[in-house]
């Protein structure tokens, strides 16, 4: 019987995690989407500006190894930027 109750208060854990990290209200679900898609954005504009400026003549243009690390960084912020939308979402 103990280990049916442990089994169902896990189960209930998995069905809620926004209620078990403390973002049981509207509020806070709204501002994560927001935070959610601001991060989108800026993920946006960082990988063509790093695109952009390894395509830049040479005096003021970035070396490729900056530009491919630059574009990782923007790819990372906006799958960073995805999963918090999605998680205001529900």
């Amino acid at each position: 019987m103990k280990e049916q109750k442990r089994r169902r208060e896990v189960a209930d854990l998995r069905k809620g995690g926004g209620e078990f990290l403390g973002f049981e209200n509207d509020a806070a679900k709204t501002m994560l989407y927001k935070l959610g898609r601001l991060l989108q954005i800026f993920g946006l504009i960082v990988l063509p500006t790093a695109i952009a400026g390894n395509l830049a003549p040479e005096p003021q243009g970035i070396d490729l190894g900056t530009s491919l690390k630059l574009s990782a960084l923007g790819v990372m912020v906006f799958g960073l930027g995805y999963l918090l939308q999605q998680k205001g979402r529900r």
